[in-house]
């Protein structure tokens, strides 16, 4: 997650999830809902004044893994 309330990015935290997808859709969909609900759950004062954004990746291992 990172904070541009000072203007410039600030990595706030990284959580690397060790979960196995059968393929990029499901990675990608799981990706934005947990996006999602995070958003959800630090509401929209926080994230409003903190400039918060969520960014996520899925890399391709033996198969596709968070």
């Amino acid at each position: 997650m990172f904070s541009f309330s000072s203007g410039s990015p600030v990595l706030l935290g990284e959580t690397k999830m060790n979960i196995i997808y059968p393929n990029f859709y499901d990675c990608v969909s799981d990706g934005y809902i947990r996006s999602y609900s995070s958003i959800m759950k630090l509401g929209p004062d926080q994230v409003i004044k903190d400039k918060l954004k969520i960014t996520f990746k899925c890399e391709e291992l033996n198969g596709i893994g968070s």
